[in-house]
């Protein structure tokens, strides 16, 4: 399990995250909902240890880091795996370099059937030999979203993997996250699609203000208890 405990973040004077705990469980997918500026892509930050809380801990499988830290922490990677919404592809390294490393990483253990299949449905291999200025802004996603995917992890983070994504590829990222929870990987993801989150989490956590306001299966999105988060279920 990844679990956070009592997460604490501020930048300057204001107030991102107040005390949050999250569990994040092997073999389960949690949709992480709310409002811009709520502390999602925060908490995700922290969680993947790119960004120190100011307090708490953050145990991963027994292995805690406490907060704050007096010197440099080693980075979970990649047995916690993170995608952002900057998708940070490598602009001087082909789509295929960018998925799967240099050349001196081409050694390292992924699912090579998993990865083909990946590849095909995300219709990314007739783009795999161009630049990511030479891709479209979709195509760029997916890239991103597959080099997350193929990379062997235990915890997986993505933060709107669908933000470039039709309703088409939409569907198909969903299949692939569930794919991946059957193998035991735990999975968070950060999104403002709530039919997405419906079709793929099997836990929906809403966040307001640096807070978790409310958390439950997927039938919390169809009685929230917030008001908070009634309003935003009706607009969907």
């Amino acid at each position: 399990m990844l679990r956070a405990i009592h997460i604490r973040k501020s930048i300057s004077d204001r107030k991102i995250l107040g005390s949050v705990d999250l569990d994040i469980s092997n073999g389960k997918v949690t949709a992480l909902l709310g409002r811009n500026g709520a502390g999602k892509s925060t908490l995700l930050r922290c969680l993947s240890l790119v960004e120190f809380p100011d307090a708490g801990h953050i145990d991963i499988d027994g292995d805690t880091y406490v907060f704050p830290t007096p010197h440099a922490t080693v980075s979970p990677w990649p047995r916690v795996t993170a995608l952002f919404q900057g998708l940070h592809l490598w602009p001087h390294m082909r789509i295929r370099e960018n998925i799967f490393g240099p050349l001196q990483w081409q050694a390292r253990e992924y699912d090579r059937a998993f990865a083909k299949r990946l590849l095909d449905d995300f219709e990314l291999n007739n783009v795999m030999d161009r630049y990511p200025a030479e891709c479209s802004g979709g195509q760029r996603q997916r890239a991103a979203v597959a080099r997350a995917l193929i990379l062997p992890c235990q915890y997986l983070l993505l933060d709107e993997p669908t933000a470039s994504a039709d309703v088409e590829h939409a569907h198909i990222l969903g299949t692939y996250i569930r794919e991946l929870a059957t193998r035991g990987v735990g999975i968070l993801v950060v999104t403002h699609m709530f039919g997405f989150a419906r079709s793929i989490a099997d836990r929906i956590v809403f966040m307001e203000g640096g807070a978790i306001v409310e958390e439950g299966d997927a039938t919390l999105l169809t009685a929230p208890r917030s008001e908070s988060l009634r309003r935003l279920v009706s607009l969907h």
